[in-house]
């Protein structure tokens, strides 16, 4: 969010009527301030990750003789793994 402020502001000064619009997101739910209503987050990160899972396991199975490792990472790793994994 600080580089779309930062964007923002030089773009202001250059006189652009560019306009800059930041969504507030983060897999660990730790962005709060009175502006922000709601986050993008677990929901968000668990479904995009599974469906690029899902791709991959589709893209193993039509390769066989190639090995595939995935990691998903976040703070908290272990639920978006499981979730993931459900």
């Amino acid at each position: 969010m600080s580089s779309a402020c930062y964007l923002t502001e030089y773009l202001v000064q250059k006189g652009s009527e560019v306009r800059i619009i930041g969504v507030p997101t983060t897999v660990d739910g730790n962005m709060k301030h009175s502006f922000v209503e709601a986050t993008v987050g677990f929901d968000t990160a668990s479904k995009v990750f599974s469906q690029l899972t899902g791709n991959i396991f589709t893209d193993a199975a039509s390769s066989v003789k190639y090995w595939y490792f995935i990691r998903v990472m976040g703070k908290d790793p272990s639920h978006l793994v499981l979730e993931c994994a459900l």
